[in-house]
């Protein structure tokens, strides 16, 4: 039996409803299979994620073994090194022992085992995404078909977060870093941390905590961080991207008075921001370089049109940046009270840029879609910026210089210096102002 077109046409505008609906669903089902994948490869063992337990089992026969050769200096060495992993849970260059030489010898074998990027779980990690998207793009298509715009477009939302997700921007980063690794000498940088000795450690402003390599913040009973993802960008060329930032954040309630005049007190959730920035190559380091941190609300119930406000602003000055990193325990970065006497800012979202020495970024990261007008803004650091961080790097020189020409009057050299650094810093403290 043939159905004539107009039957046609009518099927066609009853079914697409439907359609539409199965399409969207199936962007959901996508959606939480692709998460749900990504866990299992992240989660799963590898060389880099295993060696914690490997590490913690051959301590154990060491310790065994300096006990049964009657040992007792070496295997209270083993002890102290068992008590300190099993609360760092961490191992870098600075806990390497001087003695016992065993020891020693199975810390360094560790330590090369913790810092080799698992290039096999990166792999997989960016296959999985690149079926992801494709998947993704076939939905795209038959939802505009079907005249879904608003699920198409939903769609294409999450591909562009998926490919500039922290977990893809990682991966790359991984691969990138082992190409290096394995390259010939001529190719290799020989800009190598590891023979610098001492970096000097990053500084921040007040109410900024920093631990800095090998340093762990300690533990805070009843203030669990959950992970608070920060997705890249797209404002810095692949080529370019040399830092990495893994963001966590916790709410913590504290008691506040209502007002001057009153006992009253009302409890205030508190967020705070702990960040662990590293150098994505572990050949190489970062110099001088720059991070702001921008914090952002909408207040509560904010429409979704609203613009988010900033309320505020941190800068570290890095001068040197490793593959191990630092981590930094922001300030409390906003609070929404629960008190009529005081409209609540719950914190919105979180924007972190590293700029390089001439402005340009080696990574920008943001855990929120709705920061891309604010992350476009910072994506170069302004004239006057990095004036004003010439002069704050001026006049740190000049009060080491200050306080160096104090402890020695009469040397020469040091009133030199001092003379050079005072000069140095009102030159550039003149341009700023």
């Amino acid at each position: 039996m043939t159905i004539p077109p107009i039957c046609r046409i009518v099927l066609m505008v009853m079914f697409l409803p439907l359609l539409a609906h199965a399409l969207d669903a199936q962007l959901e089902a996508a959606k939480s299979t692709y998460e749900k994948q990504l866990v299992l490869i992240q989660g799963g063992s590898s060389s880099s994620g295993n060696w914690r337990s490997a590490y913690g089992d051959d301590l154990s026969k060491l310790k065994k073994s300096f006990q049964a050769a009657g040992d007792l200096e070496n295997l209270i060495a083993a002890q102290n090194e068992i008590k300190r992993f099993d609360f760092a849970k961490e191992l870098t260059e600075k806990n390497i022992v001087s003695a016992p030489a065993r020891l020693a010898d199975l810390q360094k074998k560790y330590l090369k085992l913790s810092s080799a990027p698992d290039v096999r779980k990166s792999k997989e990690v960016l296959k999985l995404t690149d079926k992801y998207v494709a998947h993704l793009e076939k939905l795209k298509k038959s939802l505009t078909i079907a005249g879904d715009v608003e699920s198409a477009l939903a769609a294409k939302t999450e591909i562009e977060r998926v490919k500039t997700s922290q977990a893809v921007t990682e991966a790359k980063a991984s691969i990138a870093d082992a190409a290096g690794k394995n390259a010939g000498p001529d190719e290799a940088e020989d800009d190598d941390p590891e023979n610098e000795g001492d970096n000097p450690a990053p500084t921040a402003p007040g109410g900024y905590t920093i631990y800095g390599e090998g340093e762990t913040p300690p533990r805070q009973p009843g203030l669990p961080f959950s992970r608070l993802p920060l997705n890249d960008t797209g404002n810095t060329p692949l080529s370019k991207k040399l830092a990495s930032v893994v963001a966590t954040r916790a709410r913590t309630k504290m008691p506040l008075r209502v007002s001057r005049h009153s006992q009253i007190t009302r409890e205030v959730e508190t967020d705070i921001v702990r960040l662990h920035v590293r150098h994505t190559r572990t050949s190489t380091t970062l110099k001088d370089q720059i991070i702001k941190i921008e914090f952002f609300t909408k207040g509560e119930g904010s429409d979704d049109r609203i613009a988010p406000t900033a309320i505020g602003l941190g800068t570290i000055r890095v001068p040197v940046l490793t593959s191990r990193g630092f981590i930094v325990d922001c300030p409390q970065a906003a609070s929404m009270q629960s008190s009529y006497y005081r409209p609540g800012a719950d914190l919105y979202g979180v924007l972190v840029s590293i700029y390089n020495p001439d402005g340009t970024l080696s990574y920008q990261g943001m855990s929120a879609s709705g920061l891309k007008a604010a992350a476009a803004a910072s994506k170069v650091r302004s004239a006057e910026e990095m004036a004003a961080d010439a002069a704050e790097v001026a006049r740190l020189k000049y009060e080491e210089a200050k306080t160096a020409y104090a402890a020695n009057p009469n040397d020469p050299a040091a009133k030199q210096a001092h003379d050079e650094a005072r000069d140095a810093y009102y030159r550039a403290k003149s341009i700023i102002q």
